[in-house]
């Protein structure tokens, strides 16, 4: 026999739900996470995540399914060099009322540069499916990133864990770490925003890059930091830690304002954080991105 046992929910916070399930039983449980915090105005991105399409341990809607568990509002892709499309598995799984897709991807060099270019066009009759082609291609970032601004005009060049060893755009171009007054001759300022914060802990290779971000600010170069999580599977790596709160106070979901979202981003309206949410305001009237006097 089966039974099943809907929209349970926990009378008080904190409070334990025994759910006893018999041998030979079947139960469906749903359970609704109320949201602590009030985040009316806010609509909060993962800009950088993966799935089985490259290097990720998750199908797409799994991957989706996730990122509402985790109560994300808006998930780009951003598998390695081709563009995925998540808005068949969204829409087939009745996800769209609860989370917005941007198509994207992360264009990666091995030895050169990770960055992540967002909106784009997602191109079915083209190999990769609209990510500009590497194959064969000896470059630098400068011609990259005009490459990817050609292509899809408008989109934003977020330059990924800049710190990251290997991987690290600013290690393997040798920015400056204490002052950020010098770099390799081939190094390429013309990217958007700074993934400063990659994956949940504020490691090393993070804080390296929030002070990158700041030292840069000081030298009168302006990118807005954001966070992400990386995510190629679930276990230990959630996605949406690091996430990245934007001031947004249009729809979500599948009504989503794409253009006006991505401007808020361009323009450093947003804010990056592993949980807490911190509504910083100046003289009463400026919030991160804007300009005070």
């Amino acid at each position: 026999r089966s039974a099943q046992a809907a929209a349970v929910r926990a009378p008080m916070p904190g409070l334990i739900v025994r759910v006893e399930v018999a041998e030979g039983d079947t139960r469906l449980l749903e359970f609704q996470i109320d949201r602590v915090i009030d985040t009316t105005g806010l609509a909060s991105v993962d800009p950088h995540m993966h799935t089985q399409r490259s290097d990720g341990n998750m199908p797409i809607w799994e991957r989706l399914r996730s990122m509402v568990a985790e109560g994300v509002d808006v998930a780009v892709s951003s598998d390695h060099n081709t563009v995925t499309n998540f808005e068949p598995e969204l829409i087939a799984n009745g996800l769209d009322e609860f989370l917005s897709v941007i198509h994207g991807n992360e264009i990666t060099i091995s030895g050169l540069i990770h960055y992540n270019t967002f909106p784009v066009d997602y191109r079915a009759d083209e190999r990769q499916y609209g990510a500009i082609p590497i194959d064969g291609v000896d470059d630098l970032p400068a011609s990259l990133f005009e490459r990817s601004r050609s292509k899809d005009p408008g989109t934003i060049i977020q330059v990924n864990h800049p710190r990251a060893g290997t991987l690290g755009y600013f290690n393997i171009f040798e920015l400056d770490r204490e002052s950020a007054a010098s770099a390799n001759r081939h190094f390429d300022i013309s990217f958007d925003t700074l993934e400063a914060l990659n994956g949940p802990e504020y490691a090393d290779s993070n804080v390296q890059s929030v002070e990158d971000g700041l030292r840069l600010l000081n030298r009168g170069f302006y990118f807005p930091l954001v966070g992400s999580s990386d995510s190629h599977g679930i276990d230990r790596s959630e996605p949406g830690y690091h996430r990245t709160y934007v001031y947004y106070a249009g729809e979500k979901g599948k009504d989503l304002d794409t253009s006006s979202f991505i401007r808020a981003i361009k323009e450093g309206h947003s804010f990056a954080s592993n949980s807490p949410v911190v509504d910083l305001l100046v003289n009463g009237t400026c919030r991160p991105g804007d300009t005070c006097s």
